[in-house]
């Protein structure tokens, strides 16, 4: 059994949306923390799962943005743990230049 979590995206161009899926395949060791009620630990699963076909939900957004078909700012707000696209958010504002009167 697998189950998905989809977040839409805007796409870098603003011209439209991209999904960012997650993958949770249910094996042993996915059931047995849902059974004990650690779904805390469920994101601990998926990274060890990716041979299997399990993906995060910000591995997809990493995706999307390596591809740069999504902003860092766009990986920033939809991003599970936030700490690791800040640094694209803030590549995105250095280029923005209606970003660079912000503080003025």
């Amino acid at each position: 059994m697998w189950c998905y979590l989809e977040q839409l995206v805007k796409t870098a161009d603003n011209r439209g949306r991209l999904a960012a899926v997650e993958t949770l395949i249910n094996n042993s060791a996915a059931s047995n923390i849902i059974r004990e009620g650690k779904t805390e630990q469920l994101e601990n699963v998926i990274q060890g799962g990716a041979l299997q076909g399990m993906q995060s939900i910000d591995t997809a957004l990493r995706r999307l943005l390596d591809e740069k078909l999504i902003t860092g700012e766009e990986a920033y707000r939809k991003a599970r743990l936030k700490s690791n696209f800040e640094q694209y958010r803030e590549q995105d504002d250095s280029t923005n230049p209606a970003s660079a009167n912000k503080f003025q």
